[in-house]
């Protein structure tokens, strides 16, 4: 009975041991960190900042893969196929829960097929308008949305796209009577804004800040629930319409079923990261404020992200051929 005993005991510390020795261990080899957006975009540079601080943190070379596409749903469903080993990261974002909603066939879902490991960083979208239009500020804005003859325009990257949501939700919440002008890519829509030939665009702060800053367009309210330390004189959209909230977010997920031990790893690591002096100014500067949890806590984040933004999706119309 006793050898018995003793048989069990040393079965336990050696399993003991070897998760021990795991958690030491890992990562032993390069990890793939999957930005589902072409280069050079926000959630890219972003991307790699972290990528550059998780390689000095965890010892092992962090590769970014760029696979963009389809709205950002190509990235996502290549990782969702990944072994499920915690080496390939997906830098996930607001688009992956809109599109839970806004697609049919995905190859992926958000919540199945992947494990929440940290968010990164939040950033608002803003209202801006053209120069042309009369309102100077939000509740004015607010009066020319719910009476101007004929309605005003506020423009979009496209169907779906954050823009779109940020707006029909404002104008839902604000009683307004806007419509809504779909471009094939953002970019075009800011043209026709500065342009005076639509008046209004709710674009990530990353898309407009320059515009803002030499005059060419004017700022009214952050989608954010609090203001962005980038513009601190600009209110956040919900001190004028309480309950207003919608926001740009990026995290890192990877595929379900990975080693717990992996997970702690890079959640740990992120929250060092994300602390530190310099990354934070970096982030600054594209108008992000760092967000810090726990895998759990970020899980319940995306799942509230999924069901508010479904709703948001259904109450916009969006629609996605």
């Amino acid at each position: 009975m006793n050898r018995v005993r003793r048989t069990l005991v040393l079965a336990a510390t050696a399993l003991a041991l070897s998760g021990t020795a795991f958690a030491q261990a890992w990562p032993s080899k390069p990890i793939t960190l999957v930005v589902p957006y072409a280069t050079g975009g926000a959630t890219d540079i972003m991307a790699r900042l972290v990528a550059d601080r998780l390689r000095e943190v965890l010892g092992q070379p962090i590769i970014v893969e760029n696979r963009g596409g389809a709205a950002a749903n190509i990235g996502a469903a290549y990782a969702a196929k990944a072994a499920p080993d915690g080496y390939t990261l997906l830098m996930v974002t607001n688009a992956h829960a809109t599109n839970q909603a806004l697609y049919k066939n995905l190859q992926y879902d958000l919540e199945k097929d992947f494990t929440p490991i940290s968010p990164v960083a939040t950033i608002p979208n803003i209202l801006v308008v053209g120069n042309d239009v009369p309102a100077k500020d939000l509740r004015e804005f607010i009066g020319l949305a719910r009476n101007a003859n004929p309605a005003i325009n506020y423009a979009s990257g496209g169907s779906g796209t954050s823009q779109h949501l940020a707006g029909a939700l404002f104008n839902s919440m604000a009683h307004g009577k806007m419509v809504h002008v779909p471009y094939k890519q953002g970019s075009a829509a800011i043209v026709d804004v500065v342009g005076s030939r639509v008046e209004a665009y709710f674009g990530g702060i990353s898309e407009v800040a320059s515009l803002i800053d030499s005059g060419k367009l004017r700022a009214l309210g952050v989608t954010t629930a609090t203001r962005s330390p980038r513009y601190p004189n600009l209110p956040a959209i919900s001190e004028v319409v309480p309950g207003y909230e919608i926001r740009i977010w990026m995290g890192l997920v990877t595929r379900a079923g990975s080693p717990p031990e992996a997970i702690a790893r890079v959640n740990a690591a992120m929250k060092t990261i994300l602390a530190e002096p310099e990354v934070r100014r970096k982030l600054g500067e594209l108008g992000a404020v760092p967000l810090v949890s726990t895998p759990e806590e970020f899980g319940t984040f995306v799942r509230k992200e999924v069901t508010d933004l479904g709703k948001v999706v259904q109450l916009s119309g969006a629609k996605v051929e």
